[in-house]
């Protein structure tokens, strides 16, 4: 059990509706586990969320209740968020208030927080599967069973040692960068508002990683707000602690890594693939990458290369799993980096039509039709 109760900081803007849903689920726990701390955002309906929110003291211990006088958007008020953890001596957990806890929450961290001590490479601990790529929406799948490291930030919901919470917050106020310099995803540079950019651009340069599970203790309910424009259930992921589900006490020897780019490193290509072992290479198997941002002499990707080395299959998912069996002509290509071109082929196109199910052209008609109302 954990010497202290766990900090859990939530960042609310103007929805006691949405807010319902996140207390309801907060309350299935041991309250004596755990220290609420609320920072409100300043909205038309600030009024009548901090009145409820008062209200919760007689059900949860409340510490802090900040209460915004300006607005402050999406980037800035999470970033404070992450600034209020600094302050807290055994950090905290962050969460949103559109989302979902998982009844287990309390034991995921008292069996995954240990796991962060002295690892300086882990930058926060996500409460969240990624299941889906942040650029193509296509599914995401780990290739191994059990915890996995990415440079990707989770924003729906993250524990942080305070430590890190202070070194990230002075980064998201302060941070100098060059975004020609920083080798991330081309849309990531285009968010706006976005503390997660930031947050990946930051693991990035320092070469830090989040820590997550292969099961999601808090889900997105998919309430429309600044980034969703309506309501959806895609952003849920399989949900629900496993007791034993982290399957190691030290993050520094998993090998299940994977970049800002959500790709797999060239470490866990060459556990799959032993006969690259002998190469240094970059990854980018889903071909998203841009070659201007290839640093290595070698590259394995499914863009086009009209001198391929070794060739694989895409029909596995993850694509990863096709390197275990070299095939003639396939998709994806293992060669010198100049030999390939950034020229697009039909590939998405294949792997978005590859996840729907198979759907006549009458039955598609009758989906239409009945959308309608007919």
């Amino acid at each position: 059990m954990a010497e202290s109760p766990y900090n859990i900081v939530v960042a609310c803007y103007d929805s006691v509706k949405r807010l319902d849903k996140l207390v309801s689920s907060l309350a299935q726990l041991d309250r004596e586990r755990f220290i609420l701390h609320f920072s409100v955002d300043q909205s038309p309906g600030q009024d009548k969320l901090v009145s409820a929110l008062e209200d919760l003291r007689s059900v949860f211990q409340i510490g802090k209740l900040i209460v915004r006088d300006e607005h402050m958007g999406l980037q800035e008020h999470l970033t404070e968020c992450i600034g209020l953890i600094a302050g807290f001596t055994n950090g905290g957990v962050l969460l949103e208030d559109d989302l979902f806890v998982d009844k287990g929450l309390i034991e995921f961290l008292d069996e995954f927080v240990p796991m962060m001590d002295d690892q300086q490479d882990l930058s926060s601990l996500g409460l969240y599967h990624q299941h889906y790529f942040h650029y193509s929406s296509l599914p995401f799948l780990p290739y191994e069973e059990g915890p996995y490291l990415m440079q990707f930030p989770c924003s729906s919901g993250m524990y942080i040692r305070s430590e890190e919470a202070t070194e990230l917050y002075r980064f998201l106020w302060d941070g100098e960068y060059s975004e020609n310099a920083v080798v991330v995803p081309r849309n990531v540079l285009k968010w706006s508002n976005s503390w997660k950019k930031i947050y990946c651009i930051y693991l990035a340069l320092n070469s830090k990683f989040v820590l997550y599970p292969q099961r999601s203790v808090v889900t997105n309910t998919g309430e429309a707000g600044t980034h969703v424009k309506i309501s959806s259930q895609f952003y849920q992921s399989p949900f629900g602690h496993i007791p034993g589900m982290s399957k190691l006490r030290n993050p520094g020897n998993i090998v299940n890594r994977y970049d800002v780019f959500m790709e797999p490193l060239s470490a866990l290509i060459k556990k799959v693939q032993p006969e690259l072992n002998r190469y240094e290479f970059d990854v980018d198997l889903e071909g998203d990458r841009s070659l201007k941002y290839m640093r290595k002499r070698y590259l394995i990707s499914s863009k086009p290369c009209s001198q391929p080395l070794m060739q694989f299959g895409d029909e596995l998912r993850p694509l990863i799993h096709n390197l275990k069996y070299p095939r003639k002509n396939g998709p994806i290509s293992f060669g010198l980096t100049k030999d390939f071109s950034n020229s697009r082929d039909k590939m998405h196109i294949k792997r978005f039509e590859s996840i729907l199910p198979p759907l006549s052209s009458r039955l598609l008609f009758k989906m239409f039709w009945r959308s309608l109302g007919k």
